[in-house]
This record gives structure tokens, C-alpha cells and sequence, in this order.
């Protein structure tokens, strides 16, 4: 018989100390219920909780007061400053991990007349590169009483009204205290009969497990007067897993919905011991009914769960080995304690909330009965991959409200840019709510702080409507500290995955990791890395990914940057299963890698069919500021890197290089005053030019958000408009005030002509292309010569100051001026001077500027077409586009839902071509349901508009 008086998972506390509800294990403290007028001591275990601190000394606390309520978070009073060594904050090592701190409360916070309810640690080491936090990385929190509060909880075992295991035989060591002793009882009942009381402050008990139920539910209840409190525990006896096959038909991984009452959950999970499911459908507690059976291999654990309510969500997670509490890392929702919180009702309405006080960390969702999405856009057709015009959009940047409903609002405008792909910066649940998203944490769920699943799949289906296709950044190099894979198996000791992950590295294979490294050899990275891929070309219909750091996916170590984009089989074979899996699931979808190997690696890729970004930045910089040296850019073309098909994905700019605009007006060649490059209008003539050279070069293009419009905020803007590259990922300014500037929406619409005459001219396509592009070229030329017998000469001066030009025209006769529609006739000796920033797209076949369409109704059918009011709704200014076929009259005005007028935004003639008209004071105005009136030639349309402010 073996005597229980400490348990490995929960812990107990020193001879007089308690642990806090949250927290059990990693904070012990005396008094047992201290008043703000108490000294206390408290004492941290760095071996419990995430034990970040494992081994580390010295070790400072981080703490303030709670005074939100007993279940509130918000901390006040905070003392220490973070990553500052004060002595006001240290703590003293006690020996075994353990270091302790000593105050009076009131005096060392500095209370007041607040109440509080709670206090809040955080622990850590100096510089604050490392914490002590809950097991799920969570602060930490003790109780505090009030004056004369009666209170009475178990001080043994420490487990918080939560479950504990034992094995048969054990015998349980129970105590109960009060913080009074006179007038008080207290009462020890195990499944509701009492076995034991006293009139004292203490009371103590051995619980025998031998015999009886094998669930015990101990309670303990404290008198005083009329006041009565209870704490209590659940004892649960312990018994091997029975061994089990997972069922027929049921998924190896996550959830498997057999009917409308019934769901199996399938863990993953070898060389752990035993696992139980936690959830609402057990009120949290360790249940003999939720003991997961095991396979005969003993890798994956697996349970059918009976009697759901249909269509209802359950949150729960797993306990494995008594030790560790996650959710699915298949999950395909969440509920996050740490950030949900922030998530508007707007953005997903009716979030479920978190069971606080019921468990800690990240919990997951499983929903019977769900109503799938119904897509409407059954016979999208992606365009090929010569075609791509692709927008890489990060949604928390590129509108104000950073929902998918919004993005879905403002795709005319995408649609009138030639925009056929977008390029979704990551939207799987990733750490925090504002992120550019490369800290994934569960890469199945998208993430909430963009809106609800409904939402996304509705983005992606209005996109297909459109005809542009939606592909996904996938960061699978790596993942972060919140994701289930990685706590299962973690050396605390180390502070890294341990040696016997399925997944992931101990150390990362490559210099430039984040998070941390998956191991892609790994049969089990490899399944996992097909479910995540399979799931959301399914689920969501997308069209393909881009995967993030793809030179990362190696196994061959060097902390050399040169050498690691060293010719790599392993990493070519990893690539091309991956590509495999995914046109074997959707055939076609597109796979892009950002993989900056050498070329000889990138051309077994690009042969084998996959796009490679092709990093351009830098030397179209370099020639939009007007300095020729490395102005060159014929690594662009495929045919230059000795490829055989086109799959450079080409980008002038993206989320990782810094604005062209930027540096133009910062940097830029100011030798000719009359054409000074610092000056925004010449800067933005020079975007023009850029523009038209970049897509002119065959291969499928990337534009990063908003450069059609000269975006010029650097990359590295803080919020607080000073440049730091420590705010490199912080959220930049929304600026579609820029379509008030006439010069960048001229740059917009030489963006949008030239996206729609590649995709329509076979000679943006052809493979018989020359360029002369290369570095201190002043006037470059691209010469494209078409199937249809149509060819084409693309023509610029990149210098700051006139040049006299004799354009190779590969044949004599009539030329015809795409932008202007002129013609000349070209002769042997033609030549022409050219001002700087002066370009042309030839052809010997007319070619006719197009503007979009972008198929919403239209009354006014022949005078003006496409009329697009986004983004609806809005919380901000409002644009209105729409396009001209001839020179008409125009009159736009804004009504009320009373039909009142509330201004007139234009009222005159304007010219053919796009037009945009903006409703700066809408940001003024009341919520509520607008309708724009435009009427061209007599005939009006109205469209209704949305105000939420």
C-alpha cells in the first residue's frame, strides 16, 4: 500500500502554503488567505508550469493587482519594469528550482482604496528573454480576502476543485484549513456522505481507493456562522487503457463526426502513456468514461463521444499522462484565453466563450451537425500560370475593419487593377491577434480575429465568382510554442523540443529559423504536412500556397547563409512530394515557393513545375530612383535563369522588401531639377515606368498591396510614424486616400491596362523574347514577338535626363502606341528623344486598352460601366468607381434611408476611362444604410452602402 502525499502532475504545497487555482503547482504562498494588510510570502517552483526558468538564477518576479474581480485578468500596480534587474523584484533562491519573495502587500503595491481580488506573477530572468508562466503560458494568479472574509479550502492534495489519478491501493492524504478557528466547522464528504468532521480550523483524512467507486468526489465544506464555503477535488483510480483498433472509416487525426449525436477523436500520440479527454460534456474532470482507448501499436489514442446535442459546440482538450493539458492540433476551431477576448462581436459574432475557471490554454471546438458552405462558383477556371496578376494582401493592412468581409467589399476594386490571384498572407490561427502570421499555432483553423469560417470560404467562393483564385502563405518551416506538437514532446530541462518529437527538431536544421523547425524528413511531418495541405484545398477550395522559408524544409545542417542554398536532394525530394500531394488532390493548384536557393536547385523546382518567387526588388529600386548601375532586372526571365518553363514568380515589391516609393523620395537621383526623383509626382512617373517594364516580362507577377497606388510608408514604420526595424511587423497605415491623387490613380490605371492586356495579348506569353534590361542601360527595351503574328516592343527611359532613343524595332511599317493610340511608321532610321521616365508599348496590331468588368449590375449599360462602391460596409471614407466609355456628364450624390440627400460628391463632365470619386466625410456620418445616386447621360443606378462607425 502506497501512501499519497505528493502527486506528480498537481504537486503539494510546503507545510502551511497554498497553491492558486490557476496556477497549481507553480506558486505556493503563506498566509493561506491573505489580506491586502498581510506580508506574504511567496514562493515559485520553476519546475512547474511552462518551466522556462528551469535551472536559472537570478529569477525576478513580475507582478500587479487585480481589481476587476475575482475572475477578472487586467492587471494595475504593476511593479517592475520588464527586462530591468531591481532589487525591489528579486527573488531568492531557496535550492531545488525554487525562489522566494517576501512584502507586505499594500505597502509594495501601493494600494490605495482599490479593492483587490487577485494578484498577478509573472516570473522571469533578467533580461526578460524567459518566463515562468503557467503550463499554457499564461500568467499566474492568487487569490486575495477580504478583511473578515471567512474562507476554507484543501490545502492536500493541491488540485483545485480539478481531477486527480491514482492507482488502486493508493491511499489519498487529505487536509482541509479555515482561516478561523473559533465558530467553525468543517465537513469531508466523498461521493456526498460524510466520513469525517471537526470544530476546528484543520481537519485531515486518508481516502482509500481500494475498494468502492473508482471515481471518488471529495468535497470539503467550512462553516462559520451563516457563511459556508466548499472546495473540493475528484479521485479517479487509475487503469490501464484498453487496447483498441481505430474504428473503420474514422480519421487517424482529429475529429470524425458519425452522426448528429456522435463524434470519435483520434490523438496522435506514441510513446505516451495513457490519455483523457476533458471537455464540457464532463464538466472538465477526469472521467473513466473519457479514458481514450489505445491501438495495438500504441501510437494514437482514440474515444467515441455519444450524446451531443446537435449542431451544439463542445470545447475540450486532452490530458495526457496526468501531466500536460492541449488542444487537437487538427483542430479547426479554437477558443485562445489570451486573445479571443479582443475579438469583436462584429468581426465573429456570437464567439463561444472560454470556460474560464474550468481549465487553462488554448481549448478546441468539435460541432456536430455544422451546415456546410453552399459555393456558388462551381466553374471557376484558375488562370494559367503565365497569366497570374497576383495581389499579396494581408488582410489587418489592407482595410481598417481586418475582416474577410471587408476584403470581400473591396474586390472590384481588385477586379478594375487586373487582378486575377490573390496572395493571402497567413490566416491559420497563429499567436496573438495582430501578426503578419508567421507564428502559426494550429494550422487547420483559420484565424478568428479576421472572422468566422463562414466568412472566409465566402471571401474565396466571391473571389472565384470574379475570376480571381485565393492562394494561401503556408508556414509549415515551423511552428510556435502555443502549438499542441510541440508542448507534447518538450525538454524543459533545454528549453526546446526534445530529442524524441515526431515532429519537430531539437535544433533547427538552417540559420534563418524562427519558431520552431519542423523536421521534414519525418514520416510523421510528412503526414501531417498533407492533412494540412489536403484539408484546405477542400475545405475552402483554394487554389494553391505559397510556402513560407520553403529552403528551410532540409535536414542537412549549416549555419552558413551561403551554403545552406547549396544544391539539396533531400530538400528537392521533400519539395516535390509535397507538389505531388497537392495536384493529386487538386489537380493544377498552384505551389510557390519562397526558396532563394541556388539556381541550379531552383531549376530541377521550376521544371518540375513549381513558381519560385524571383526577388526583383532591389534592382527596380535601384532603377526607379534613377541610379543605372544595378539597375538591371533580366533575372526576371525564366530563359535567363535557363529554365524551361516560366515559373519565376516576379515581384517588384512584397511584405518582406522594403517601398519603392519609399526610397524613391528618400534616396532618389535629384541631379536634374527638372526631374528630381524625390519629388512625389516624379517618383510616381517613375512607378509608371517600372510597372510597365515588370509585367511586360512573361512569367506569372506579384504586386504587394497598394503599390499600384505608390504606397511610400516604409516597411519599417512604427506606429508612431518614426522608422525602427523593430516594428518591421506592426501595423501600417490604410492610406486609399491616395485615389484622391490624380498621378496615383493615373499609376493605378496604367497597372490595371497593362494586367489585362498580358493576360489578353498572346504576346505577354510567348517564349520568343528578347530583353535589354541589364545594369547602366538608360533606355530599356523588351521585344515580344506573339503567336498571332502580333509584335511587341516595350520601350523606357530610365535615366534622369532626355535621351535620344532608336528603338529595335523588329520590323518596319506601322507601330502602334498602346497608351495613346497613335501610330508611327517606323523606318530603318527611326529614332526619337525621350524624356526621362518616357515609355511605350508598341505593337504592329492595334491593341486596345480595356477596362474592367467587373460583373455587378449596371443601369447605366452604355455610358458607364462597373459602378463599384467600396469598401461596403465602411468605417471610414468611401470610394465610388466606376468607368466612362466617352466623355459624359455625371452627377454622384449620397442619400440617407430616408431618402433625404446628404451631399453631392460631383456634379459636371468628366472623360472616358476610370473614374474614382471619394466620400471623405462618411466618416463623419451615423451608422446606418446609405444609397450612392450616379447619374451619367440621364440614366441613374444607385448602390447601397453600409456606414458602421
Amino acid at each position: 500500500m502506497k501512501i499519497i502525499n505528493k502527486l506528480k502532475c498537481l504537486g503539494l504545497a510546503l507545510a502551511g502554503l497554498m497553491a492558486a487555482p490557476a496556477s497549481a503547482q507553480v506558486i505556493t504562498w503563506s498566509p493561506l488567505f491573505p489580506t491586502i494588510n498581510d506580508s506574504l510570502t511567496v514562493t515559485f517552483d520553476a519546475t512547474k508550469g511552462n518551466q522556462g526558468l528551469v535551472n536559472t538564477s537570478p529569477v525576478y518576479v513580475h507582478t500587479g493587482v487585480v481589481t476587476g474581480g475575482p475572475n477578472a485578468t487586467g492587471w494595475s500596480l504593476v511593479q517592475g519594469t520588464w527586462g530591468v534587474a531591481a532589487d525591489s523584484v528579486l527573488m531568492t533562491p531557496i535550492g531545488n528550482n525554487k525562489h522566494r519573495i517576501k512584502f507586505h502587500i499594500k505597502n509594495y503595491y501601493g494600494i490605495t482604496n482599490q479593492t483587490v481580488y487577485r494578484l498577478a506573477f509573472v516570473f522571469r530572468n533578467a533580461s526578460g528573454s524567459a518566463t515562468g508562466k503557467t503550463d499554457q503560458n499564461g500568467d499566474i494568479f492568487m487569490p486575495i480576502y477580504q478583511a473578515g472574509q471567512f474562507g476554507a479550502a484543501l490545502s492536500m492534495p493541491l488540485n483545485n476543485g480539478g481531477s486527480m489519478l491514482v492507482n488502486s491501493g493508493d491511499v489519498v492524504s487529505v487536509k482541509g484549513v479555515a482561516s478561523k478557528k473559533a465558530g467553525t466547522t468543517l465537513s469531508l464528504l466523498v461521493n456526498g456522505a460524510q466520513v469525517a468532521q471537526t470544530v476546528d480550523s484543520v481537519i485531515n483524512y486518508s481516502l482509500p481507493t481500494a475498494t468502492g467507486s473508482a471515481v471518488k468526489k471529495v468535497k470539503l465544506i467550512g462553516t462559520n456562522g451563516t457563511t459556508s464555503v466548499a472546495d473540493s477535488f475528484t479521485c479517479v483510480v487509475h487503469k490501464p487503457a484498453t487496447i483498441a483498433a481505430l474504428p473503420a472509416g474514422a480519421k487517424p487525426n482529429g475529429v470524425t463526426y458519425l452522426s448528429n449525436n456522435s463524434a470519435i477523436l483520434s490523438l496522435y500520440a506514441p510513446l505516451k502513456s495513457f490519455v483523457y479527454v476533458l471537455g464540457e460534456f464532463n464538466n472538465w474532470q477526469i472521467d473513466t468514461a473519457y479514458y481514450m482507448n489505445v491501438t495495438p501499436d500504441g501510437k494514437r489514442y482514440w474515444l467515441q463521444i455519444n450524446n451531443l446535442n446537435a449542431g451544439q459546440e463542445y470545447a475540450y482538450q486532452y490530458l495526457i499522462d496526468n501531466q500536460l493539458k492541449v488542444a487537437d492540433a487538427y483542430s479547426e476551431k479554437i477558443l485562445d484565453p489570451y486573445n479571443d477576448q479582443y475579438i469583436t462581436s462584429t468581426t465573429y459574432p456570437a464567439l463561444k466563450a472560454y470556460p474560464v475557471g474550468k481549465t487553462t490554454g488554448v481549448v478546441s471546438i468539435l460541432q456536430t451537425a455544422q451546415t456546410p458552405y453552399t459555393w456558388t462558383s462551381n466553374n471557376f477556371t484558375r488562370p494559367a500560370k503565365t497569366d497570374i496578376v497576383a495581389y499579396e494582401l494581408h488582410i489587418r493592412d489592407f482595410v481598417a475593419s481586418r475582416r474577410y468581409k471587408t476584403v470581400m467589399d473591396s474586390l472590384p476594386y481588385l477586379q478594375k487593377l487586373g487582378i486575377n490571384t490573390i496572395e493571402l498572407m497567413p490566416v491559420m490561427e497563429f499567436e496573438g491577434n495582430d501578426s503578419w502570421g508567421y507564428n502559426p499555432m494550429f494550422h487547420m483553423a483559420p484565424d478568428k480575429a479576421y472572422g468566422t469560417k463562414k466568412d472566409l470560404q465566402m471571401l474565396i467562393d466571391e473571389c472565384h465568382k470574379r475570376g480571381i483564385a485565393v492562394v494561401l502563405d503556408m508556414v509549415l518551416n515551423h511552428a510556435f510554442g502555443m502549438s499542441p506538437m510541440v508542448q507534447m514532446y518538450w525538454d524543459a530541462s533545454q528549453n526546446k523540443p526534445a530529442t524524441n518529437s515526431p515532429w519537430f527538431n531539437p535544433d533547427a536544421k538552417h540559420p534563418l529559423n524562427v519558431g520552431y523547425d519542423f523536421n521534414h524528413e519525418s514520416t510523421d511531418t510528412k503526414k501531417y504536412v498533407a492533412d494540412v495541405l489536403k484539408y484546405w484545398l477542400s475545405e475552402y477550395k483554394v487554389d494553391g500556397f505559397r510556402f513560407d522559408l520553403s529552403k528551410g524544409f532540409t535536414q542537412n545542417y549549416t549555419s552558413d547563409m551561403g551554403a545552406w542554398g547549396n544544391y539539396d536532394q533531400s530538400r528537392i525530394n521533400i519539395l516535390k512530394a509535397i507538389y505531388d500531394t497537392i495536384q493529386i488532390a487538386s489537380p493544377n493548384a498552384y505551389v510557390i515557393m519562397e526558396h532563394f536557393a541556388n539556381n541550379s536547385e531552383e531549376t530541377v523546382l521550376a521544371n518540375y513545375g513549381m513558381m519560385l518567387w524571383g526577388n526583383a526588388n532591389y534592382n527596380f529600386n535601384e532603377s526607379t530612383m534613377g541610379w543605372l548601375a544595378n539597375s538591371g532586372f533580366d533575372w526576371l526571365s525564366y530563359k535567363s535563369r535557363g529554365w524551361q518553363q516560366p515559373n519565376v514568380f516576379g515581384y517588384m515589391e512584397s511584405h518582406d522588401e522594403e517601398r519603392l516609393m519609399y526610397k524613391n523620395i528618400l534616396y532618389g537621383n535629384s541631379t536634374n531639377a527638372n526631374h528630381d526623383v524625390k519629388t512625389l509626382n516624379v517618383a510616381l512617373s517613375r512607378q509608371e515606368l517600372a510597372a510597365v517594364f515588370f509585367l511586360s516580362v512573361p512569367g506569372p507577377k506579384m504586386i504587394w498591396q497598394f503599390g499600384e497606388l505608390g504606397y511610400d510608408q516604409s516597411i519599417n514604420r512604427c506606429g508612431n510614424g518614426t522608422i525602427s526595424e523593430n516594428c518591421r511587423t506592426d501595423a501600417k497605415p490604410i492610406l486609399w486616400s491616395y485615389l484622391q491623387n490624380a498621378n496615383r490613380k493615373k499609376l493605378y490605371d496604367v497597372y490595371g491596362y497593362v494586367n489585362r492586356l498580358r493576360v489578353q495579348e498572346p504576346a505577354f506569353e510567348t517564349s520568343n523574347y528578347t530583353l535589354n534590361v541589364g545594369n547602366n542601360v538608360a533606355v530599356k527595351q523588351i521585344t515580344l514577338q506573339g503567336t498571332n503574328g502580333n509584335n511587341v516592343l516595350v520601350i523606357g527611359n530610365f535615366d534622369v535626363t532626355a535621351k535620344q532613343v532608336s528603338p529595335s524595332f523588329p520590323v518596319t511599317g506601322k507601330w502602334y502606341d498602346f497608351f495613346s493610340g497613335d501610330s508611327i511608321t517606323v523606318n530603318s532610321g527611326y529614332s526619337a528623344t525621350y524624356q526621362p521616365a518616357e515609355y511605350h508599348i508598341y505593337s504592329t496590331k492595334k491593341m486596345q486598352k480595356t477596362a474592367a468588368i467587373t460583373g455587378i449590375a449596371d443601369e447605366v449599360a452604355q455610358s458607364a460601366k462597373g459602378v463599384v462602391v467600396y469598401p461596403n460596409p465602411a468605417e471610414g471614407q468611401v470610394n465610388i468607381a466606376y468607368a466612362l466609355n466617352s466623355r459624359q456628364a455625371v452627377r454622384a450624390e449620397i442619400y440617407n434611408a430616408l431618402g433625404q440627400k446628404v451631399t453631392t460628391l460631383f456634379d459636371g463632365v468628366q472623360s472616358e476611362g476610370l473614374q474614382t470619386l471619394i466620400w471623405n466625410e462618411a466618416a463623419a456620418m451615423p451608422t446606418g444604410t446609405y444609397f450612392c445616386r450616379l447619374t451619367v447621360a440621364g440614366r441613374t443606378v444607385t448602390q447601397r452602402l453600409v456606414l458602421n462607425q
